[in-house]
């Protein structure tokens, strides 16, 4: 069984802007481990050790009690929740990103308005954008996994044979005057 909230490399111990990707990686480890049973209570230290310290574990957990997807079993003075479980709607929230995360056209989909979005985002009016810096974006995930550097080439490809994108040397891709229209 594979451990989801595993510290990965490739992403940033903790910022604001990859909160939402340690919220579905924890509910997914969450509907793993628990094994979709309610009554589950499953210890929050994965997210501690992949979020790299109890404060930003915190900000993890309050987001998914705050959208109603788990309930504190144990919390302490300092807000630090050390026991939770799913919620009804935590569960179906978990199926869905477990089923989402899975499914190609999805992944595509994703992956190809990702990648134009981002190029938009970060490339100067007149210039282009590095495609090894969207890896380090958070737009690089999708359902709380990592978008694959096949399925990334395969969207850019996609999108340069549709006149969306351009080459502009090396790894850099710049807008079309069409896609700079969408």
């Amino acid at each position: 069984m594979a451990d989801l909230m595993r510290p990965d490399p490739n992403l940033p111990r903790f910022s604001d802007v990859f909160l939402p990707v340690y919220a579905d990686q924890f509910l997914l480890h969450c509907l793993e481990v628990g094994e979709g049973d309610l009554h589950e209570v499953l210890p929050t230290q994965p997210v501690v050790e992949a979020a790299g310290s109890e404060a930003q574990a915190i900000a993890v957990v309050s987001v998914l009690r705050a959208r109603g997807w788990m309930i504190a079993e144990i919390t302490y003075a300092s807000g630090f929740v050390e026991l939770v479980r799913l919620t009804p709607s935590g569960l179906t929230e978990a199926r869905r990103l477990k089923a989402e995360s899975t499914r190609r056209s999805s992944r595509r989909s994703y992956t190809r308005i990702a990648v134009l979005r981002w190029v938009d985002d970060t490339a100067p009016a007149s210039g282009s954008a590095d495609l090894q810096t969207f890896v380090f974006s958070p737009a690089s995930w999708f359902c709380g996994s990592q978008l694959a550097w096949d399925e990334i080439h395969e969207a850019v490809q996609y999108l340069r044979e549709k006149g969306l994108l351009e080459r502009y040397g090396g790894r850099e891709l710049a807008l079309t005057p069409m896609s700079r229209l969408c």
